[in-house]
């Protein structure tokens, strides 16, 4: 619903209402978690959630003076829970729970959209927190991906300028800034069960590591549970920031060609929640080029362009595999230096 209060001031309220059933037949037949596939029902567990949520949102819109507009928003959204791919007996043997919570986010933001500088700037700036009620996080536990979760809080800042004073000159540029921390969790790291950095009071059952000591009531167990509260969250780099220049001339014909050049820096961050040395990757950038032609009634263009002109090759992601796997880590890498001729047509 939108109510222009008055001329310059708008709301927004928005409602929605989610109903869900889930239902599931699992059944776990591997080595020592398996399941009896002759038992009556053939030895599955069922599973079955129904819920109902109601979420929405409420904005407001100000424009003080022409060419400014300031908003706030604040909205509530969901995620449905579900079943980790495990039967009963399998979780509780893992310690974990069979299925995980749904997931909410309650969040807030402030903001300005604006047009400066005789109309040739155009500035978009937005502040956020998002407060995550049972963030929904994964891990593998005894060969099977789990799904757990926990609370975590995420504030920001992003700033988008696009800047064109003249009609051949555009350029842009974006910031963002990002502060994460996870809520009280309690979890176990594969990579360090006994979290002391070491193998000592650790054996491998040639599938999972296990602690031969630890503060539960089995003589042995996947690993000592750690509290990773305050942590920050995986794939949530701190800055950003990205900028383009490009300049355009016409041509006698009609055409049009341009050349344009971009920059993009990303800061340092986690690939897991929790944080250790070997899951930081470092900051990392690229500089890209290009240059186009297009007709005159732009139905058709041709663009020469490079990526990633220094040739570097630095890591962008990491996933540590399961115990079974050896626990190596695999690492997506910034694709080389390439470069090659588009066409593209409209029609």
């Amino acid at each position: 619903m939108y109510w222009d209060v008055v001329d310059d001031l708008q709301l927004t309220f928005g409602l929605r209402y989610t109903e869900e059933e889930k239902s599931s037949l699992q059944r776990t037949i591997f080595l020592s978690f398996q399941s009896d596939p002759n038992a009556p029902g053939g030895g599955y567990d069922e599973f079955e959630s129904d819920s109902q949520e109601l979420t929405g949102k409420f904005n407001l819109n100000y424009a003080p003076v022409d060419d400014v507009l300031l908003f706030a928003t604040a909205s509530r959204s969901y995620k449905s829970g579900g079943f980790n791919p495990i039967t009963r007996a399998n979780a509780e043997m893992l310690g974990v729970s069979s299925e995980y919570d749904p997931e909410f986010i309650n969040s807030a933001e402030i903001g300005a959209k604006m047009r400066l500088v005789g109309n040739t700037l155009q500035a978009n700036l937005t502040g956020f927190y998002y407060d995550f009620e049972d963030l929904q996080v994964g891990r593998i536990a005894g060969q099977t991906a789990i799904n757990e979760n926990t609370d975590a809080e995420v504030m920001g800042f992003e700033g988008e300028f696009l800047w064109a004073p003249s009609e051949r000159w555009q350029a842009t540029v974006n910031l963002s800034y990002l502060d994460t921390e996870l809520g009280e969790f309690i979890t176990i790291d594969t990579a360090d069960p006994n979290q002391m950095g070491t193998t000592a009071g650790i054996i491998s059952t040639g599938l999972s590591n296990v602690v031969l000591a630890c503060s539960t009531p089995a003589a042995q167990c996947l690993g000592i549970p750690v509290n990773v509260e305050g942590n920050e969250l995986p794939g949530a780099p701190q800055f950003t920031a990205y900028a383009a220049l490009r300049y355009t001339w016409p041509l006698a014909n009609g055409m049009h060609a341009s050349a344009s050049a971009n920059y993009y820096y990303q800061d340092e961050f986690f690939t897991r929640i929790h944080n250790t040395a070997d899951d930081l990757l470092d900051e990392w950038d690229i500089w890209n080029a290009s240059l186009s032609l297009s007709g005159a009634d732009e139905d058709w263009y041709a663009e020469l362009w490079v990526r990633n002109i220094q040739d570097e090759d630095h890591w962008t992601g990491q996933r540590l595999l399961d115990p079974g796997l050896g626990l190596f880590r695999t690492f997506q890498l910034l694709e080389p230096r390439t470069y090659g001729l588009t066409f593209g047509i409209s029609f």
